[in-house]
């Protein structure tokens, strides 16, 4: 049983996690809110907070959790600006986005992009490596696709740090990880019109699962004659 455990948990206990809190987490400006989406996601970071003291000044929005027993209280004790936000994800099950986009008029706003919020938020996000820039109205085609170049970037640090580690970011956590955000990134840029960076977003993510339905339904859509916006509903997962 020692064993089976320690081989179990050998990814949470290798560097790659803190690669992950560090790269969320370092870009954030002062002030921050960050809406998280992944429960692994905000495990890491939330750790890295509580435990290890990292950026007190941010506000963590651990979004799967909010149901749970004090999870809101103790958010409101620390944050009052968030009172709107949270009143909508328990009352309807997610935030309006007239709710989100006005709390980024006041506050950087940073979304993990995800199957619950990427339809309704296309318009008003902008990919900056593991999370979104969440504006505060709608954007441009070409501001998006301005900062792809930076946002690709930081996603190629992140990946040449965790191959970096004892494991190499082999084990199948960390390349869940990576596939989800890839994956995530190319529904984004696909439903945005920005069809370049989706195709290297898909490129990314089949090439840690290439036999996955939606990511060959959302290449073929990709390789269909036109421009503009993709109609990716039959892609988004769940």
């Amino acid at each position: 049983l020692v064993y089976a455990s320690r081989r179990n948990t050998e990814a949470d206990r290798a560097g790659v996690p803190e690669d992950i809190a560090e790269a969320v987490l370092h870009p954030l400006p002062a002030r921050a809110v960050a809406l998280v989406y992944s429960p692994d996601t905000a495990f890491l970071v939330r750790h890295a907070m509580l435990v290890e003291g990292e950026r007190p000044d941010v506000t963590i929005v651990p979004v799967p959790f909010l149901p749970y027993p004090g999870t809101t209280n103790a958010l409101l004790g620390r944050d009052e600006d968030l009172l709107p936000l949270v009143r909508d994800y328990l009352a309807h099950g997610e935030a309006r986005i007239e709710q989100i986009a006005a709390l980024a008029t006041t506050r950087p706003v940073r979304m993990e992009i995800d199957p619950h919020n990427v339809l309704a938020m296309v318009p008003y996000l902008v990919p900056r490596g593991p999370l979104a820039e969440v504006r505060g109205e709608p954007t441009t085609l070409a501001s998006v696709r301005g900062v792809a170049a930076a946002h690709f970037g930081a996603m190629d640090a992140l990946a040449t740090a965790m191959q970096s580690e004892s494991n190499g970011g082999a084990d199948v956590k960390s390349s869940e990880y990576v596939l989800w955000r890839n994956y995530n990134d190319a529904v984004f840029y696909a439903a945005r019109g920005a069809r370049p960076e989706a195709r290297n977003s898909l490129r990314r993510a089949m090439a840690r699962a290439p036999e996955a339905a939606e990511l060959l339904g959302l290449r073929e859509a990709l390789n269909a004659p036109g421009e503009g916006p993709v109609e990716v509903r039959p892609f988004v997962v769940g």
